[in-house]
């Protein structure tokens, strides 16, 4: 279990709206909390791990970013991407986009903000 906080923008000027909210990891998930960095190293750039013949989402492994392992959920109008640091193997950070017709792109975005 963690403690995700969501931050929303709102009208230009105004301070983005907060939220707080439980958030449970799996060890069998793609957006899990922790990956071993030996399958970390393990990854090539582009190989892919899911297809789901349902959604449509193809993940795969985006390549190192820095100190960052990205791990990329591509579907037909989103996307969704998870960075891990590579030497702890933890989830730094994730970015969620998806259009939305007439106002542009929403981009959702979640940061490892430590421990409690």
């Amino acid at each position: 279990m963690g403690r995700q906080l969501t931050q929303a923008a709102t009208t230009t000027g105004l301070p983005p709206t907060e939220t707080t909210s439980a958030r449970a990891f799996g060890a069998a998930q793609f957006d899990g909390l922790w990956i071993p960095t030996a399958a970390l190293t393990a990854l090539r750039p582009q190989q892919v791990l899911d297809r789901d013949p349902y959604s449509g989402h193809v993940t795969y492994f985006g390549g190192v970013d820095g100190a960052l392992a990205v791990i990329v959920v591509q579907g037909v109008g989103d996307s969704l991407e998870h960075y891990y640091d590579t030497v702890s193997g933890l989830l730094m950070y994730a970015r969620y986009r998806v259009p939305s017709p007439g106002v542009g792109t929403q981009v959702t975005e979640l940061r490892w903000a430590g421990q409690p």
